[in-house]
């Protein structure tokens, strides 16, 4: 675990082919608790990569809490994170099943989803960054497998930091995809995008949250 803190289609700069919006009402399902969230309608065994992003305060000062893990379900097709501190009263989060590619995107209690639309010509034709007009974002890349052999990397992108490929601080990200960690078992990030990988990226200044697929 790592703390720091209707479906429409879309035309991308993608030779591959075009990014599909996700629906946030495939499984599986994301439940809360005071500090675990919980995740449902999973196949058993199968490995769920998870992200969230939540806003808090430590006394007067704004906190920003992010987190990146792959659960495993059990038998019964359920899965919990247990979080080392109570959920944030604002957070979304995002769970993808890493065996079938089903996305579910939900918010705590009392919060509304800012669901947007995967941004357009967001992926070069060189299918190794992820191009956004945003000065922070959190993203989750992951590539389902059904064999079982799925796997996840995330990160959080700074405009200028070590992981925007431009370099420049312009208040625009260029994603630098092979620089993303690793999560559970992953191996190191692939070079390039493939079809049926699916991104999500949530801006961390106001939540907003979007997951698409890449498809032929």
């Amino acid at each position: 675990m790592r703390f720091h803190p209707p479906p429409s289609r879309l035309t991308a700069m993608v030779c591959l082919g075009l990014f599909v919006a996700l629906s946030s009402t495939a499984a599986p399902a994301v439940h809360f608790e005071e500090r675990a969230v919980l995740l449902t309608g999973i196949l058993p065994e199968a490995s769920v990569a998870v992200v969230g992003v939540g806003r808090d305060h430590d006394g007067l000062m704004p906190r920003l809490l992010t987190l990146w893990d792959v659960v495993t379900a059990d038998a019964t097709g359920s899965a919990r994170l247990d979080l080392d501190i109570e959920l944030p009263a604002e957070s979304t989060w995002v769970a993808i099943d890493l065996d079938t590619g089903d996305i579910a995107v939900a918010a705590a209690d009392g919060v509304i989803t800012r669901e947007v639309d995967f941004p357009s010509q967001a992926i070069p034709a060189t299918l190794r960054t992820f191009d956004e007009h945003r000065a922070r974002l959190v993203v989750l890349w992951s590539r389902p497998a059904a064999d079982g052999a799925g796997s996840a990397w995330g990160g959080h992108v700074s405009d200028g930091g070590e992981r925007d490929a431009d370099g420049g601080e312009n208040r625009s990200l260029q994603v630098a995809l092979d620089h993303l960690t690793p999560l559970g078992t992953s191996p190191a990030p692939p070079e390039t995008l493939a079809s049926g990988d699916v991104l999500v990226g949530i801006d961390p200044e106001t939540l907003e949250t979007y997951a698409a697929r890449l498809v032929r």
